[in-house]
Order: structure tokens, then C-alpha cells, then sequence
């Protein structure tokens, strides 16, 4: 029984970790592209 929710335990775990690097590789892609996009919309402006 205590070997069973152990292994709970680290199955959550480990979907929680998957899930918050997922999330910050996603959010440093959004950066970038965010920054890509208001450089080349700055560029436009001052031109």
C-alpha cells in the first residue's frame, strides 16, 4: 500500500515537472516571438 501511493506520488510529480517545463519552453518561444514581432513593428514606424 505504501509502495502504491509512493508511486503516486512520484507519477504526479513528474507530470508536474513535464507540465512547468513545457509551460517555460512555451513561454520563452512567446518572448521571443513577442520581442521579434515589436522590433520588426518599431522598425516599420521609424522608417
Amino acid at each position: 500500500m505504501q509502495i502504491v501511493s509512493l508511486g503516486k506520488k512520484k507519477s504526479l510529480f513528474f507530470s508536474l515537472f513535464l507540465f512547468s517545463v513545457l509551460f517555460i519552453s512555451l513561454f520563452n518561444t512567446y518572448q521571443t516571438v513577442g520581442a521579434e514581432l515589436t522590433t520588426e513593428t518599431t522598425t516599420e514606424k521609424e522608417t
